[in-house]
């Protein structure tokens, strides 16, 4: 059973295949890894490294993973068992005999690209998905509801499904696919084409069994929020789809499931609240506490500290569930045999240990790799080198080390290995680009050559080559302020702003990255400009990668620092994290409350705090705080009353107000306050009627009335005041045809307006005016279909027109019109 089922809740030296050959000690932790995978029962614990970075914790989850998934028969590992240290794990690493266990490897710190981030829980675990497909696992269920999720959001393309799913089962996917472009009837097409599979195939016959698929649970996925229900919901189908083809697999039942660099949840940004701290991982928290651990899935992270697992507020993960293992630095003696292993002559050893060492006995594994490939790289030019080129004692290790590295590599590769370090990550095309802006020879040969190098990682599991230069030297290269990393992000700027400018919205944000690099003022303008783009077009892709380096941004003005709050409390809002978005809003208010003791008769602050302020209360009101989101929208209000005090003419500013009252009328209702609610919505109906005479035909303004008059119709049907009610919506109906009058192709504007009618509709049929109430629906069909002429996927239109055929059909049934209500029905 999982933990949350017992819960009750939901040719280099340092990477690669020769760093795994040289890979020295850890054989406690290797004994105990294959504990976990030999052992009778199952463990049902979380194998969880921790220690600091460079001690070699990626390195070993791929030894692991490359050397050590396997099962042994047990007469077998029975032999191997009574052995110990070095003896014990060469005897397992070279033992045949056995099984290769199905085995899937996901680092976190893999700098985002495309459809592969890590950090999100989507694309993460589609990356999962992706490396178990040779194991012919099913996640029908999952990739039902990631298919449901991708129609609903971004959309489902030929280059997003190659890009998203295995090819081993493209046929199933596209079938899969086609069951949301056929745009309805989508739960009961799914299951005819999982009828069709499970007289195809035994195995998906045995998993439809196990995993106890009904017409209700797809259903459920598909009237999830795909943003705000459905995504968090991802992992735990995940897992369910896993712990069924783990029952599925025949003895011995192992899946491994590696995770690595679990810090990069949290960047540099580890002093926000707990509910934030606890919130970034919560995804991950879900779906290892769903993995049923006693079936035989091992789960294996690491990470630089420990899990605050068991203190979640959320899904936590008790500490009788948790394996913590401290990774350290090699000691003296390993050191030496890695030296050994590496061909580095025994006169040499002493030097570089004392060079590399952080304290006596503790020998850096990272800064022993590059001192290795130190001495590699000068035999390369002919060059030997002695003890006394190294420093006896340990002063700027790193700086030093990357010194006599680039000293050994010849011009050509120096100049890129430079170049490269601007970049984030990179791949052929970087390099020729820098090699065209800074005059070194980009050819194959030459990257070939630059990709050997032990600072060069390739980063796994995506499609093609991608690397990046050790973050450690990027970041010491960058702090020596060469010429050539400046001339470097001027090229990559240009680069990535014209594929911008092409509408490639990732791009954006390596223009800003480049930018930041050589301004930082100018790099977070830039940000902001880029993002209020992104986020008007709705552009989540745009607006994620921006986020992805919002850490390496250098904020000094604190006007800025308030813009970027409100971006991301915007962004925040839109996708459903109401607590991200709580805690933006109020960081922007205590911004501008600090520039306003300063200027406190500024406009542009003024706006601001009432934008942010407005932002939160929305916040608020979204977790049910409708006390604190009052307080929110009447300060608000303050601040834009404070405004038009100093300029009575500013019409944006009353406008705004009469936005904050209608959400503020919005609270009241819901505490059950009607005639406050009543006296603040007529009084937004006011502030746009005042604007409105300045700006008749300003859509905007209109679009805000006509809400206010829907929110106000609403309140007073609710209050059995029906004639005012009836008269609310037709003027609310009445300013959506003044806008589309002007606008005809107004979406936004056919689709409330066809809301007001339903409601309108609704309201008659209380009354028992029939005839009326069924002129009010098909006019609202009607404005629904005009909608779907224009934009035929939108799936929130595609709902409400089935809600008004339903309300229609229900009426003509009470009439019995039963023909026509059977036609309304179907």
């Amino acid at each position: 059973m999982s933990i949350l089922g017992k819960r009750g809740q939901p040719g280099s030296l340092t990477k690669g295949r020769r760093a795994l050959q040289l890979f020295t000690n850890r054989h406690r932790v290797v004994r105990h890894f294959a504990g976990y995978l030999q052992a009778g029962q199952p463990r049902p614990r979380i194998l969880f490294f921790h220690g600091d970075g460079g001690n070699g914790k990626t390195l070993l989850l791929e030894y692991l993973r490359t050397n050590f998934c396997k099962y042994l028969p047990p007469d077998r590992w029975e032999e191997i068992e009574k052995l110990t240290g070095r003896t014990f794990v060469a005897a397992l690493r070279a033992c045949e005999a056995g099984e290769a266990l199905p085995a899937a490897l996901l680092d976190f710190g893999m700098p985002p690209r495309g459809e592969e981030r890590p950090l999100e829980a989507f694309s993460a675990l589609r990356m999962l998905r992706r490396q178990l497909a040779r194991h012919r696992f099913p996640f029908t269920v999952f990739d039902f509801a990631s298919l449901s999720y991708l129609h609903r959001t971004v959309g489902l393309t030929p280059e997003r499904l190659q890009s998203l799913f295995p090819p081993e089962e493209s046929d199933f996917i596209h079938e899969l696919a086609g069951i949301f472009l056929g745009g309805t009837g989508v739960v009961k097409a799914f299951l005819s084409l999982c009828d069709k599979h499970l007289k195809l195939s035994e195995k998906f016959t045995l998993y439809w069994k196990r995993r106890n698929v009904s017409p209700a649970l797809v259903r459920e996925i598909e009237e999830m929020d795909p943003e705000k229900e459905l995504l968090s919901e991802l992992p735990r189908l995940f897992a369910e789809d896993l712990n069924v083809a783990i029952r599925m697999s025949g003895p011995p039942s192992r899946i491994v499931l590696f995770f690595d660099t679990h810090e990069a949840f949290w960047g540099d940004r580890r002093d926000r609240s707990e509910a934030l701290f606890f919130e970034r991982d919560e995804w991950l928290r879900v779906l290892l506490s769903s993995l049923d651990l006693e079936e035989g899935i091992v789960v294996v992270v690491a990470g630089r500290e420990p899990p605050r697992w068991p203190d979640a507020p959320e899904y936590p993960i008790p500490a009788e569930y948790l394996d913590l293992h401290l990774v350290g630095h090699l000691t003296d003696e390993d050191a030496e045999e890695f030296l050994e292993r590496a061909g580095v002559q025994e006169a040499l050893r002493p030097a570089l240990v004392a060079h590399t060492s952080v304290a006596p006995g503790q020998v850096h594994p990272f800064y022993l790799g590059l001192a290795a490939d130190v001495v590699r790289a000068a035999r390369e030019q002919g060059e030997d080198l002695h003890p006394e080129d190294f420093p006896r004692r340990a002063g700027d290790i790193g700086k030093r080390l990357v010194n006599r590295l680039l000293r050994y590599v010849g011009r050509e590769v120096e100049d890129a290995v430079y170049a490269l370090s601007a970049c984030r990550s990179f791949t052929r095309e970087q390099h020729r680009v820098l090699g065209e802006a800074l005059g070194f020879h980009a050819t194959n040969a030459a990257f070939r050559t630059l990709v050997s190098f032990s600072f060069v990682w390739e980063i796994p599991g995506g499609e093609g080559e991608r690397y990046r230069i050790h973050d450690l030297l990027r970041r010491l290269l960058r702090q020596g302020g060469d010429e050539r990393l400046r001339r470097a992000d001027e090229a990559l700027m240009e680069y990535y702003r014209e594929r911008a400018e092409q509408g490639d919205g990732p791009a954006a944000a390596e223009e800003v990255y480049h930018l930041s690099r050589l301004d930082g003022t100018q790099g977070v303008a830039r940000w902001i400009y880029h993002f209020e783009k992104a986020s008007k077009r709705s552009d989540l892709a745009c607006c994620r990668a921006l986020l992805d380096i919002r850490g390496d941004l250098v904020i000094e003005s604190t006007t800025h620092r308030g813009l970027i709050s409100l971006c991301e409390g915007e962004f925040f809002h839109l996708v459903g994290r109401d607590r991200e978005a709580e805690e933006e809003y109020r960081e922007a208010v205590e911004v501008y409350d600090t520039l306003l003791a300063k200027a406190p008769d500024d406009l542009s602050l003024l706006n601001d705090k009432a934008i942010a302020l407005i932002g939160l209360g929305k916040g608020q009101q979204a977790l049910s705080q409708y006390e604190a989101a009052e307080n929110s929208y009447r300060e608000a209000i303050a601040a834009y009353d404070a405004i038009l005090s100093l300029a009575p003419d500013d019409l944006s500013a009353l406008n705004n107000k009469g936005l904050a009252l209608e959400h503020l009328g919005e609270v009241q209702q819901a505490l059950s306050r009607y005639e406050e609610a009543e006296k603040s919505y007529r009084e937004a109906i006011a502030a746009c009627e005042a604007t409105l005479t300045e700006a008749p035909d300003d859509l905007s303004l209109l679009n805000d009335k006509a809400n206010a008059l829907q929110s106000l119709g609403t309140l007073q049907e609710d209050l059995a005041r029906y004639e005012a009610a009836e008269k609310s919506y037709r003027a609310a109906i009445a300013a959506y045809d003044t806008m589309l009058s002007l606008a005809p192709d107004d979406l936004p504007a056919l689709n409330n307006k066809a809301i007001a009618l339903e409601s309108l509709g609704e309201l008659q049929q209380t009354l028992s005016r029939y005839e009326a109430a069924e002129k009010s629906y098909r006019a609202a069909i009607a404005a629904y279909d005009t909608v779907l002429s224009l934009a035929p996927s939108n799936i929130s239109v595609i709902s409400n027109r089935a809600n008004a055929l339903e309300s229609l059909g229900a009426l003509q049934q009470a009439l019995s019109r039963y023909e026509a209500a059977e036609n309304s029905y179907r």
